[in-house]
């Protein structure tokens, strides 16, 4: 089976935990940047989720690799939304399914 990572703020990284993540807990964007970094590289994850409160100097690196493992995934902030997880998770729904559901011409 592959497994599932998180990275970010270790309080978020324990209710992963209790799925079957594996947490890498980091305090800043510099650090999930490294781990996410060493995470692609050893292949040992099937999906890394984080939080957009650390995808600050990642949005490159993750969108030249949308079509290779491991998948990364960003999620809105617990914390201060910033709008950036909530259009990843539009662009990755729109990508796998070819509709925008978040458009409001769909309704």
């Amino acid at each position: 089976m592959h497994k599932l990572a998180f990275v970010g703020e270790e309080r978020i990284g324990t209710l992963f935990k209790s799925f079957g993540f594996d947490v890498f807990a980091v305090s800043d964007s510099n650090e999930a940047a490294k781990q996410i970094s060493d995470i692609v590289r050893e292949k040992k994850f099937y999906i890394v989720v984080t939080t957009e409160d650390f995808v600050d100097g990642l949005k490159e690196f993750v969108e030249e690799r949308r079509e290779e493992l491991p998948i990364v995934f960003v999620l809105p902030s617990p914390v201060e939304y910033k709008g950036t997880g909530i259009e990843w998770v539009r662009c990755s729904v729109e990508k796998a399914i070819g509709i925008d559901i978040f458009s409001k011409k769909n309704e």
